[in-house]
């Protein structure tokens, strides 16, 4: 199988969802914060200040990274070898992480969040602290850093994870669509990665807390 990698930490609490989404016209825009390498936005250089709306598709090279922010609690950061595209026509907004190495993603979005897709879920994300790593097309990393995530898989069940300090497992999709959750240490991501990125957008974290997310 094709191996892919992209790891993103999101400020936002997480619920699997396979709903329809429906459109927006007042979602809040996105916005180019940072850009430091190779990264492009619907195939042109990306620069500090660019528009993310509708339908955009950000590509980043080798030793690159791309902040974007949604109003002022908000961010994401895509970094290294990723290709995503973002449609916040959508309500809730869209991300679709086709393929990639990291990916960072933070914020509450006013309560509304994202639905981020990948090739083994779909997630609704919101409010917490979480890393995802797709490690295969069938197989995913996911650590709640901080936080709780609900997964619903339909005919298949549902689980819940919260933790105040990383708790992650591996999501493996069998052949015959069911899901297996195998133990997982903490891997890709530390804490000082986390309180950096928490620090850029005003925020810090309580790791004895499970929602530990609170203004400086």
């Amino acid at each position: 199988m094709k191996k892919q990698i992209f790891f993103f930490l999101v400020f936002i609490s997480v619920l699997i969802v396979a709903g329809c989404q429906t459109q927006d016209q007042t979602a809040v825009k996105g916005e180019v914060d940072t850009v430091v390498g190779d990264v492009t936005l619907n195939g042109t250089n990306a620069s500090v200040g660019d528009d993310i709306d509708y339908d955009d598709l950000i590509v980043t090279g080798t030793n690159s990274y791309c902040d974007i922010v949604f109003g002022k609690k908000d961010m994401f950061r895509i970094v290294g070898n990723s290709s995503v595209k973002i449609d916040i026509s959508k309500n809730p907004s869209i991300i679709y992480i086709k393929n990639g190495q990291v990916a960072y993603v933070m914020g509450d979005l006013g309560g509304k969040g994202f639905v981020v897709e990948t090739d083994v879920a779909v997630a609704l994300v919101r409010g917490t602290v979480f890393t995802v790593v797709a490690e295969w097309t069938n197989q995913v990393y996911i650590c709640t850093c901080n936080g709780s995530i609900d997964f619903n898989f339909g005919k298949y069940g549902k689980t819940n994870i919260t933790a105040a300090h990383h708790v992650s497992i591996r999501l493996v999709k069998e052949n015959d669509g069911s899901y297996a959750f195998l133990p997982s240490g903490l891997e890709y991501h530390d804490d000082e990665g986390v309180e950096a990125l928490v620090d850029k957008i005003g925020l810090k974290i309580d790791w004895t807390k499970t929602d530990g997310l609170s203004d400086k």
